[in-house]
């Protein structure tokens, strides 16, 4: 019988697999450490985006000239200087789309963000002065970029926004951007076909907002005391200084352009039950529409409607959306609610005033087809 003497006795064995747990210890801990600082690098990386994006914002209320050049159709000036500023005002806006693309594709922009920003390429897309600009400038851009690009122009002219979006699902492999657009659009043409100023109908908006967690939410028009106090004690709530304009100050809501009138709800709530008083044709009227999630209120607005043989028009007095539910597609879904209302009622324009200061509002309409056409001006004597 043979015998195998070993010479290596439990405590060496016990020390080396001690000395390998370690190791391993030490490996394990240092992928997490590095996992960790990506995932927060990652994080400062997409705030700086987002951050970048809001300066842009800033960028167009304060330059309301290049702005409008792009959102409004004005003309691309011949000046050369001021069509140079206009090509870079429309490169901050690619250079943007350039990295959150890339950041999409990299896993460092949260997936359920990004169908806001493909909103926001089809938007430039559609707009008339931003063709001849691309033409000049995509070749300084990625591929991926160029692709969604000419994609989106396309798309654009024939009113393709499902295959547009449908398409950039496809680029950087995310399905659920392919139905980011809300599934009530189809009802919401039909409900508005049989929409009325008197009947008071309500509509009811799918919203695809993860980050919400909410289902619907109903638009209708206020038809009761109890609703305007409520829209009275919201508009108190909400209101700030950079709010206040020459339309303030002249109907007394406010002492001037910096202080709110001391009785301004009950101001307000008398102003807002204009909108119960039935008016003839073609005298002034009011209407107060709502927004609600589950029964509670979360934005109104407030409008005039001027009917005249040779212009009809409504001008928006007041409008407000609740900040814990900006920027989630409720105030773009309310002003296309009350927007198809008035094309049922033969009125095509809209008229608006908002306070100098009130950047965020100034971006808001911009972005949704407003122009700027005149100035306001204001003298103490």
């Amino acid at each position: 019988m043979l015998h195998y003497n070993s010479n290596i006795d439990l405590g060496q064995i016990a020390t080396a697999i001690s000395l390998l747990i370690a190791v391993l210890t030490f490996i394990i801990k240092e992928r997490s450490d590095i996992k960790r600082e990506l995932r927060i690098a990652n994080r400062e990386t997409y705030q700086k985006l987002e951050l970048a994006s809001i300066d842009l914002f800033r960028f167009d209320a304060i330059n309301i000239e290049l702005s409008s050049i792009l959102w409004g159709d004005y003309e691309i000036p011949l000046d050369s200087g001021k069509r140079y500023a206009y090509l870079n005002y429309v490169c901050q806006i690619l250079n943007l789309f350039e990295m959150s693309i890339r950041f999409k594709k990299e896993k460092v922009m949260p997936a359920e963000v990004f169908g806001s920003w493909v909103i926001w390429y089809y938007d430039l897309c559609e707009r008339k002065n931003f063709k001849p600009i691309w033409s000049d400038v995509k070749m300084n851009y990625t591929c991926d970029l160029r692709k969604i690009i000419e994609k989106g122009i396309c798309d654009a002219k024939e009113g393709r926004k499902k295959d547009f979006f449908a398409y950039v699902a496809r680029e950087v492999n995310y399905n659920q951007i392919a139905k980011w657009l809300y599934c009530g659009e189809v009802n919401m043409k039909k409900n508005c076909k049989n929409c009325t100023l008197s009947e008071g109908n309500k509509y009811k908006k799918t919203f695809n907002d993860p980050s919400l967690n909410f289902d619907s939410v109903t638009f209708s028009w206020c038809n009761s005391i109890k609703e305007i106090k409520e829209i009275a004690a919201f508009f108190t709530k909400h209101k700030n200084v950079e709010y206040i304009s020459h339309g303030e100050v002249q109907d007394g809501r406010a002492s001037n352009f910096s202080t709110w009138h001391s009785d301004f709800r009950k101001l307000i709530f008398t102003d807002f039950k204009k909108a119960l008083k039935k008016n003839s044709d073609f005298e002034e009227s009011y209407l107060l529409a709502q927004a609600r999630f589950k029964d509670e209120l979360i934005g109104f607005c407030f409008i005039m409607i001027k009917k005249k043989l040779e212009c009809s028009y409504i001008e928006l007095q007041d409008f407000i959306i609740d900040p814990n539910f900006q920027r989630k597609g409720i105030g773009s879904a309310l002003i296309k609610w009350i927007e198809k209302s008035m094309r049922l009622e033969g009125i095509k324009k809209i008229f608006l005033e908002s306070g100098i200061d009130n950047h965020d509002a100034h971006s808001f309409f911009t972005q949704r087809g407003f122009h700027v056409c005149s100035k306001m001006f204001y003298k103490e004597i």
